[in-house]
């Protein structure tokens, strides 16, 4: 795991402090990121406290939204299972994606502050938060590295969306009284 990386999941864990977990993809995205410490903190011990802050921000959610005493319905666990699916898709998508793009940066005798000048980007560091997954790509920056690094558009754009947008676009498919394109995207989603 690079600096970035590293410093990019201690913006998150603070993130996660001042806005707290939301909705079941946050939650789903924090336990993502409390696997990455659990393995940092064996092998740097600075990376324990902030999983152990991370931990109680988790805990919190779990209190909130999956006590023991509240009705656990088919639906409720069917969202979680879905954010966990999402966030876990999101994780490797991000990781194929940065090494796919690293490789062919290497192939090419290129490093990232070269990618940052085919860009047209400045800083190197917002070139290594695109990468990793922390800021996106826009659709011009996936143009110019599909076409002069030769990567495929389906490693470069996930073909999933989160809870959020899904449930947004389900009430828009709703909202057009269309049977057809409902089960459509009903059936899209199994």
């Amino acid at each position: 795991m690079d600096l970035i990386e590293n410093e990019m999941i201690q913006d998150s864990v603070q993130e996660i402090e001042q806005l707290g977990l939301q909705t079941e993809l946050d939650y789903e995205r924090a336990l993502v990121i409390e696997r990455k410490l659990r393995v940092m903190a064996k092998e740097n011990s600075k990376y324990a406290q902030l999983r152990q802050r991370l931990r109680s921000c988790i805990s919190a959610y779990e209190d909130q939204h999956w006590h023991l005493n509240q009705e656990v319905d088919d639906e409720k666990i069917n969202r979680s299972n879905r954010a966990e699916l999402i966030a876990e898709q999101e994780r490797e998508f991000v990781q194929q994606r940065k090494k796919k793009i690293r490789v062919a940066l290497a192939k090419y005798k290129l490093n990232q502050k070269d990618l940052a000048v085919l860009l047209g980007h400045k800083s190197k560091t917002y070139i290594s938060e695109l990468v990793n997954g922390v800021c996106p790509f826009t659709l011009r920056d996936l143009t110019i590295i599909h076409y002069v690094l030769g990567l495929s558009w389906e490693e470069l754009i996930p073909n999933f969306l989160n809870e959020k947008d899904l449930k947004m676009l389900r009430q828009s498919i709703e909202s057009l009284n269309n049977e057809y394109l409902l089960n459509q995207f009903i059936d899209s989603l199994s």
